[in-house]
């Protein structure tokens, strides 16, 4: 399984990353974020045990389903 990227953490980010893990769709460990603002993405890192990647191109190679979560 590849994984599920997020691009933007905020909250909408947020729900939607919580609904997936809620739901089983993807292990924390397969789900991908990269937001601006580096403190966001840490945080959800550390409350839900996603990967930050550091860079979109990152992102983009490891997953196979990108959600762009900004306004």
């Amino acid at each position: 399984m590849t994984g599920l990227g997020f691009i933007g953490a905020g909250n909408m980010g947020e729900a939607m990353i919580r609904g997936v893990l809620s739901a089983k769709l993807y292990p924390a460990d397969r789900v991908f974020v990269h937001d601006t603002a580096f403190g966001r993405s840490e945080w959800l890192r550390r409350r839900f045990g996603v990967f930050v990647a550091s860079a979109v191109g990152e992102l983009l190679a490891a997953c196979d389903t990108v959600v762009v979560a900004v306004k």
